[in-house]
């Protein structure tokens, strides 16, 4: 019968440690959420900040890459207008003096 009795104590000493370690490991987790909480918001504003510059220079790059093909499609055009001039001022001259002369 005694020794049922002292089992039973072990078991109960043995409970009371085991729930006085989780207490223990429940507060200072408790403890730790604020500053888990915050560092878990820095990493995933580093994170957004990577992916924001990641898109920026990607955006950047695509916008350059716009822009020069439209300015190589302007200045195709540009040199077309210039060689139309080239090959018809004599003509638009004449058609304008003459206009003007005619009047």
């Amino acid at each position: 019968m005694e020794d049922m009795i002292k089992r039973i104590l072990d078991v109960d000493t043995k409970a009371r440690n085991m729930t006085s370690k989780a207490e223990q490991a429940r507060a200072l987790s408790l403890r730790n959420i604020p500053e888990r909480t915050t560092k878990l918001k820095q990493e995933y504003l580093e994170r957004a900040n990577e992916r924001v510059e990641k898109v920026e220079a990607a955006e950047k790059e695509a916008a350059e890459a716009s822009f020069l093909e439209k300015a190589s499609v302007h200045k195709e055009a540009l040199l077309r207008l210039e060689q139309i001039f080239e090959h018809n001022k004599e003509t638009w001259v004449n058609e304008i003096v003459k206009s003007v002369l005619e009047e």
